[in-house]
């Protein structure tokens, strides 16, 4: 087979941040990196510059360049994607099944920087275990002050080990599209649903999202009140703290009914308590922000720039029952802190690794958010996010 034509073009590398990406990763890959890129003084922006030591390095070092182009890839297609929706399919195959039906098309394992024709949609599909991962070029956008060209790409996976399909996008690119999220979703959705591959894609229908968000709020919130238990005043128990609460609503203020209150009241003792501890408390994993919609469709929801604890918020404590009544969120965003070698250790010291997502659904799907994008070690972060997702769904 004729070896291909490459080149790692400006467009291509419009992905990728110059400073924190890849002049932080191609010296390791590149002797002289930077000395090579001072050098070019024929050429136009950093991106051409880098460009053209990629394109040179690939000639010279091609063990070199192999590397690189796979730690591009793999930060191309997990690790700057800022928005992920989950879909559920249903197929009789598997990855091998699957990738076999497709042995003879140009694009498997092709490389990043391969010359594709203008129209071509698919730059690259690889397998990884029973995974299959399609890297999707959507459209070619004008980012910067100079609306130099970038490539949009909106990567996507097939699961097959648990029937799930992500596609993948980066927010602030999708912004720069000429088409709005729901049409980019339905046209990967067709084309998915066009390959030749048994699959048939699912929607997921909002009630069951918002009840799994709901089992979440419920286990986060529990956690969170048995902390804040931990720091009653002289070591009170729940029990002691109810009946003093209703022996000052009856006798202090009179109350006919106080056991129709004593929840309200003890919501706000429980507040009271939170706002007094150190956030770090909680640094095992809280809920930051969350959204509530009732049965008559009135809003409530929080904001939190910081991304802290909420337990202190009036708002939450004010909710929490009704929450618990309808059984249903309709977002919700955490923070996880968890052990990489084993998801159900409580992380000790400054061991950890820890990940901030908004979950919730949209256009059929669970939509997540990853905050801090790009991160390192996002596959093992999403790993750990779609362990906390199934226990309730998947």
């Amino acid at each position: 087979m004729e070896e291909l034509l490459r080149t790692y073009r400006s467009p291509i590398l419009r992905n990728f941040e110059i400073k924190s990406v890849l002049n932080t990763i191609l010296p390791s890959h590149i002797p002289d990196y930077f000395k090579k890129l001072r050098a070019i003084t024929d050429t136009g922006n950093s991106w051409e510059k880098i460009s053209r030591v990629l394109d040179t390095n690939m000639v010279e070092f091609p063990e070199s360049d192999k590397a690189i182009e796979s730690m591009l890839f793999e930060k191309l297609f997990f690790e700057v994607q800022d928005h992920v929706h989950l879909y559920h399919f249903e197929s009789e195959i598997d990855a091998d099944e699957f990738v076999s039906r497709f042995e003879d098309e140009v694009y498997i394992n092709r490389p990043l920087n391969a010359i594709v024709l203008p129209n071509e949609k698919v730059i690259s599909m690889r397998k990884d275990g029973n995974t299959i991962l399609f890297l999707y070029r959507f459209e070619t956008i004008k980012l910067g002050g100079d609306e130099q060209n970038a490539n949009f790409y909106v990567p996507f996976l097939l699961d097959f080990e648990n029937s799930i399909l992500q596609i993948r996008l980066r927010k602030h690119y999708l912004s720069k599209s000429s088409a709005n999220h729901i049409a980019l979703l339905d046209e990967l959705k067709n084309f998915i649903n066009n390959l030749d591959g048994d699959l048939s894609i699912s929607e997921y229908n909002e009630s069951t999202v918002h009840s799994l968000l709901y089992n979440i709020f419920k286990e986060e919130s529990e956690n969170a009140e048995e902390i804040i238990k931990q720091h009653m005043k002289d070591h009170l128990t729940e029990g002691e703290i109810d009946r003093k609460i209703l022996t000052f609503l009856k006798d202090e203020l009179y109350m006919e009914e106080p056991e129709l209150y004593s929840e309200r009241v003890k919501s706000a003792y429980y507040q009271d308590l939170s706002l007094h501890l150190n956030p770090t408390e909680f640094y095992n994993g809280f809920i930051f922000a969350f959204t509530f919609l009732d049965k008559n469709f009135i809003r409530s929801s929080t904001r939190n720039p910081k991304r802290d604890p909420i337990y202190n918020s009036k708002v939450y404590w004010n909710l929490k029952d009704l929450i618990h009544e309808y059984e249903e969120v309709s977002e919700l965003s955490c923070f996880w802190k968890f052990e990489e070698e084993d998801f159900e250790k409580v992380p000790e010291g400054e061991d950890f690794l820890f990940v901030e997502v908004s979950l919730r659904e949209r256009y059929g799907s669970i939509e997540i958010h990853y905050y801090n994008s790009p991160s390192e070690k996002r596959r093992v972060k999403e790993k750990y996010v779609h362990s906390r997702i199934g226990k309730y769904l998947l």
